[in-house]
């Protein structure tokens, strides 16, 4: 299993891994990032695809389109509040409360727990 950060905080997705990509990587040019990635070098874009067990403990996938490749961050990064512009959806939701966020995926939800220690709310994806 993989940990997917999920930040409200963040405007942009962005993976580490180039396996999770299902279209090519474009390449970019310079791209200044901020935030917890700051510094840090883009080396493309593309989509990506993301499996994980969702609160049916059904494998479920979810596809955004135009995620960062980042491969020096330190690990996968999701903006949920662009999930329906990632996927293409727009009832795609996420809702975050206290101790617990709730990623609403094809109107199948998946519970996503708040990790104190790293003041974010992870999710586990499957590896590719």
């Amino acid at each position: 299993m993989v940990a997917l950060s999920v930040d409200t905080g963040a405007s942009i997705t962005l993976t580490t891994y180039k396996t999770y990509f299902i279209t090519p990587i474009q390449p970019v040019q310079a791209i200044e990032i901020k935030g917890i990635a700051a510094g840090l070098q883009v080396e493309g874009y593309g989509d990506v695809k993301y499996s994980f067990i969702n609160d049916e403990q059904e494998l479920q996938s979810i596809m955004l389109k135009c995620c960062l490749y980042m491969p020096k961050c330190t690990g996968p990064l999701l903006c949920p509040q662009k999930i329906g512009v990632l996927t293409g959806n727009p009832e795609g939701s996420f809702h975050s409360m206290s101790a617990h966020s709730t990623l609403c995926v094809d109107g199948r939800p998946t519970t996503i727990l708040y990790v104190a220690t790293a003041q974010l709310t992870i999710s586990s994806i499957l590896p590719r």
